[in-house]
């Protein structure tokens, strides 16, 4: 029989290799989805204008195809990696002091959007071409 002072003892003294993966997850999606977003930046004409305008530098006032498919990429990827933190994030979720990574929820819906636009964005590009 268990007395009653070993009851409350946690039997999890430190985090597993699966509750400090979770960790690196959150990083990953945060790396890639900052380096989406500022990928998107350099597809927007007008900031290209502001770049040309403010560095003098001489970048093409059209949108680059390859640049949009390269960031649709990584923004799925983002948001695969971030989909895969939740899930690894919600199998560990069973005692109280679980969370949640809410960051990590974040970045899968910021990425999620991300991806649903650039899909639309580049097949209204596809499709005007053919008018």
């Amino acid at each position: 029989m268990t007395d009653s002072k070993n009851a409350n003892v946690d039997m999890r003294s430190r985090p597993d290799f699966i509750a400090k993966s979770i960790k690196y997850y959150v990083i990953t999606a945060w790396i890639l989805g900052l380096s989406a977003l500022v990928l998107t930046l350099f597809t927007v004409p007008s900031f290209k204008a502001f770049l040309n305008t403010y560095l003098h530098l001489r970048l093409p006032l059209k949108v680059d195809l390859a640049f949009n498919q390269i960031n649709f990429g990584l923004f799925a990827v983002t948001f695969l990696v971030s989909i895969t933190g939740i899930w690894v994030n919600s199998s560990r979720n069973r005692r109280r002091t679980d969370r949640f990574h809410s960051s990590l929820i974040l970045i899968c819906i910021l990425s999620g959007l991300g991806t649903l636009l650039l899909l639309v964005l580049n097949s209204i590009n596809y499709f005007s071409r053919f008018r």
